[in-house]
């Protein structure tokens, strides 16, 4: 998750880009482990980390 996130703010992939890196086949599967890790989706947490 620490990787997820450090993609996330550090580059401007989208959540498939990052979600294949990440070795995930399921876009829908990342994200939903995403919410649970960190308790907000991945666009709230790009939203909330870049403004």
């Amino acid at each position: 998750m620490n990787e997820a996130k450090r993609q996330l703010l550090s580059s401007n992939g989208s959540m498939k880009e990052i979600a294949f890196y990440l070795g995930f086949d399921n876009i829908a599967h990342f994200s939903k482990y995403f919410k649970t890790k960190t308790g907000i989706n991945f666009t709230s947490f790009r939203n909330g980390a870049v403004g």
